[in-house]
Order: C-alpha cells, then structure tokens, then sequence
C-alpha cells in the first residue's frame, strides 16, 4: 500500500497510528489521548511530491 496525503481533523497529532486498506476507500485509525478512537480520517490516494517530482511520503 503506498501512503498518501493525510487529512487531519484534530490539533496535534501523537500516538498510534493505523492505516488500512478497505475497499474504495484508505482509511486510517488515530488512538491518541486527544482524539477519539472512534474517529477515522480520510488517508488520499494521490501521495504529495516535492519540486523534483519524488513523493514525499514513505511507501509501505
């Protein structure tokens, strides 16, 4: 699965972090102290690029 650009909800991010592969959609799960587990942010599926073309995104 190669990482995308991620859209948070929240303030400051800490803590784990779960992607998934599920059907159309990327998602992934945020267990933080602050944000609710409950809640699941939108992972896109176009990976940000610098100025050389690279993705700036590791891929797993």
């Amino acid at each position: 699965m190669k990482l995308g650009a991620i859209s948070f909800l929240s303030g400051s991010i800490g803590g784990t972090v779960i992607f998934s592969n599920c059907g159309k959609f990327n998602t992934l799960t945020l267990n933080l102290d602050n944000v609710s587990p409950e809640k699941v942010f939108t992972l896109h599926n176009n990976s940000p690029v610098d100025d050389t073309g690279r993705e700036t995104m590791p891929k797993v």
